[in-house]
């Protein structure tokens, strides 16, 4: 997660950082409980805005509904 956290920053991320950041954030959460989701969200409505092949349309079973891309 640090050199996506490094990366982010740097102005306009592109679909290859945003597509890193997501699995990032789901392996530095202890459980699935503790995943920032809303950050997750985020991060797929950006990808989603910048590219018309999000990597992640159809999200994985474990993905809660509100978190799942649009």
């Amino acid at each position: 997660m640090a050199l996506v956290a490094e990366t982010l920053p740097r102005g306009m991320p592109g679909p290859y950082q945003l597509q890193a950041a997501i699995p990032a954030l789901h392996d530095e959460a202890p459980s699935a409980g503790e995943t920032d989701w809303p950050q997750i969200t985020a991060l797929y409505e950006v990808l989603m805005g910048i590219t018309d092949n999000p990597g992640g349309r159809d999200a994985g079973p474990a993905t809660p509904p509100g978190a799942r891309p649009r």
